[in-house]
């Protein structure tokens, strides 16, 4: 694994964080773990298939 995949992996780490421990607090609308963990999962896998995780 190579240092882009690393850095994107310990952002992803850091988004779900921080959204795990504000799960339900006022922003815009409000922080929802869920929805922020299946995004990482998406975007995982759509970068997975572009072949950035070979």
């Amino acid at each position: 694994m190579k240092a882009p995949e690393v850095i994107l992996i310990i952002v992803w780490t850091l988004n779900v964080a921080i959204s795990l421990s504000k799960h339900g607090e006022p922003k815009d609308g409000k922080y929802n773990f869920w929805i922020e963990l299946i995004s990482v999962f998406i975007a995982y896998f759509f970068l997975k298939w572009a072949g950035l995780f070979q």
